[in-house]
């Protein structure tokens, strides 16, 4: 099979470039180690006059080996941020003396290179020179010439399979141009890998058109021209990343008028806004690009399904729409609660796994607290029912009717109230009470002869006192020698014996059988020591 031609323009001798650049390596995880902590150098050198034609031989040129990699990582490489992967590390090669690289060119009009990788296997221990170079073509055709578009080497330790970073380029691709990046080393040999993709191959930015495998480079070419008429060179990518400035995308957002607003703007600069999302690099903002109104809709089942709807179309088919702009990430639509279990445990479940386990399901979003799953009980103090703990209803002195009882069907006791001289049934304490009413007891009920004399002193004759626990009217306390009845026992007792000295006892006269203190029947001097011996207040 007939090799790739290379071909020199034929510049015998060119100037030493001027200036020593510092560059830095990609730090998205795939760096480079470099010898002794030094910083590499962007040295730009000369007296690159030719590029030996080659003719690879089915893969066979001597010197590689061709395998399949199946090792660690193989097929499973992810991009840094803003690298796109090109190839992959399938089919490994190892050699000396190699320059290695891909043909691209873009979709987008224009992006920023930053710097590109070549996946590499190697271990070294001291630093080894790879010479990273890209080429940009004169003309808009894929064959013709190129002209040297940046050049770095790069000093560094190998350390085995790694992607191994150009350093900063820093320059501006076009659409309407293609481009060859790629990597040269002389020593040590070194394994590369490529895929066994046809061509063109499509990347996230554009295509790959071909592929560069040059032996024996040195001195690197500096404006070659490209024959690409060998389909050899169509088939398989090379392993590599190119990482790319950040390009401009749709941000969505919201204005204070509610209206939805879209702008093409950095990634960056759309954050800065917590109410916005980035509809990704390289979109436009059209009419349908910011679908704000949409949100995340729980369809009703067992367990309810979560989709992004609209309101309108989530309404209708009898869903629960959430808020715009909500996702079904985590799904949202899987409610879960505080469910009391056995032994007054208490675990946040959802409604249909909480009745599964036997348990008391308290409610969407409601929580876990110590005292929530307690056994709880009628309980009724002063008249009023309240579901409470044991120990809730003993604190407030009230009457506990069990656990697992509740107020909609426990009735607390009831009974009469006085109110004056007014006596009414079925009546709870506490409402006796707040209209100042006197409660004669749990199921007592009115007697019309003798319940309600009063319920405040005013309501008794003078010199009585109305009762507050039985609503009667009372006088002053009385006592043995008090004849009187005025709650002392004084000479004005023994008076009141005297002047009824003699009077007829049982006879129907009160005053006569008052008189009669020590109840012999007969109203006379005993009747009067019985007084002076009781001197005093009644007790």
């Amino acid at each position: 099979m007939e090799g790739m031609r290379v071909m020199g323009n034929d510049h015998t001798s060119r100037a030493i470039r001027n200036g020593l650049l510092v560059a830095t390596l990609c730090a998205f995880g795939w760096t480079p180690l470099l010898d002794g902590g030094e910083l590499p150098g962007r040295i730009f050198v000369s007296n690159r006059d030719s590029m030996t034609v080659i003719d690879p031989d089915d893969y066979a040129t001597p010197g590689v080996i061709r395998e399949r990699y199946d090792g660690p990582g193989a097929g499973q490489r992810g991009a840094g941020e803003g690298c796109r992967p090109i190839g992959a590390f399938g089919i490994t090669f190892t050699g000396t003396s190699m320059l290695r690289g891909d043909v691209v060119k873009l979709d987008v009009e224009s992006a920023e290179l930053n710097h590109f990788l070549i996946e590499l296997d190697f271990v070294s221990e001291e630093s080894v020179s790879l010479f990273f170079v890209i080429y940009e073509s004169i003309t808009d055709e894929l064959e013709g010439e190129y002209a040297e578009w940046f050049f770095a080497e790069q000093l560094v330790v190998g350390h085995g399979p790694d992607l191994y970073s150009s350093g900063e380029v820093g320059m501006t691709m076009l659409a309407d141009r293609y481009y060859v990046l790629a990597c040269a080393w002389d020593v040590p040999e070194i394994t590369f890998g490529l895929d066994d993709v046809t061509m063109p191959d499509s990347f996230e930015l554009g295509t790959v058109e071909a592929r560069i495998a040059i032996n024996n480079p040195f001195p690197l070419e500096k404006d070659p021209f490209f024959d690409f008429d060998n389909g050899f060179l169509s088939v398989g990518t090379y392993s590599m990343e190119l990482c790319m400035e950040p390009f401009t995308g749709a941000c969505c957002s919201v204005d204070d008028l509610g209206d939805d607003v879209c702008q093409e703007t950095f990634l960056d600069i759309c954050e800065l806004d917590p109410e916005a999302f980035f509809d990704g690099e390289l979109t436009e903002c059209e009419l349908d690009t910011c679908p704000l109104s949409m949100g995340a809709c729980c369809i009703p089942g067992d367990p309810p399904q979560c989709e992004e709807r609209t309101e309108f179309d989530c309404t209708v088919d009898g869903g629960e729409y959430l808020e715009d702009r909500t996702t079904c990430d985590g799904n949202p639509c899987t409610r879960t609660g505080s469910c009391c279990l056995a032994d007054e445990l208490c675990d946040e479940l959802s409604e249909t796994d909480c009745d599964g386990m036997g348990g008391e399901y308290g409610g969407d979003g409601t929580e876990c607290t110590p005292e929530l799953c307690l056994a709880v009980g009628a309980c009724c103090a002063e008249g009023v029912c309240l579901n409470l703990t044991l120990d809730e209803c003993d604190g407030i002195l009230g009457t506990y009717f069990g656990d697992g009882t509740d107020c909609a069907t426990q009735a607390c006791p009831v009974g009469a109230c006085c109110l004056g001289d007014s006596c009414f049934d079925g009546i709870n304490q506490l409402d006796c009470e707040v209209v100042t009413g006197i409660y004669l007891g749990d199921d007592t009920i009115c007697d019309p002869e003798t319940s309600c004399e009063c319920t405040v002193d005013a309501d008794c004759p003078d010199g009585e006192t109305c009762n507050t626990a039985t609503a009667q009217c009372e006088g002053p306390p009385s006592c043995d020698g008090d004849a009187n009845g005025d709650g002392l026992v004084d000479p004005l007792d023994s008076g009141f014996v005297l002047a009824r000295f003699g009077c007829p006892v049982g006879t129907g006269d009160s005053d006569c059988d008052t008189a009669d203190q020590n109840g012999d029947g007969a109203v006379d001097p005993l009747d009067v020591g019985f007084i002076l011996a009781r001197f005093g207040p009644c007790p």
